[in-house]
């Protein structure tokens, strides 16, 4: 068993790009960390980002959120994923906004494109419906 991951257990990170910088310490030390990234994990770092930046009490993130959130959370990361972008994107229900499941599946949209292997966690994500 590996001593950061005993570490890490229990303490999450509320901002995304700490917890890409702790998946990506991990990843490039070859450590035995895989099961601090989950998908529980990321929706809770998710939700804690859509509360921390929905503005109007909505329950979702809307253009403008989106591009704070997107800014202020993914630092350079967000350049992969402009809000324009991940609003036609991850906007599933055509709402115009982006609702929990919908921002969680943009997180991990800019894990998989920082190089984190989150397959798993989409289909994971897409069986819960």
């Amino acid at each position: 068993s590996c001593s950061f991951r005993k570490a890490l257990v229990g303490h999450i990170p509320c901002d995304l790009a700490l917890l890409i910088h702790y998946l990506h310490f991990f990843l490039q030390m070859g450590m035995c960390c895989s099961s601090v990234l989950t998908l529980s994990r990321v929706k809770m770092v998710s939700r804690q980002i859509l509360k921390k930046y929905d503005t109007d009490g909505s329950g979702t993130l809307h253009k403008a959120e989106v591009s704070t959130a997107i800014k202020e959370s993914l630092g350079q990361l967000g350049s992969f994923v402009p809000s324009g972008t991940a609003l036609r994107q991850f906007d599933e229900d055509g709402s115009g906004d982006l609702d929990e499941k919908e921002f969680t599946k943009l997180v991990l949209s800019v894990l998989k494109k920082s190089g984190v292997d989150v397959q798993e966690m989409q289909e994971e994500l897409e069986a819960e419906g």
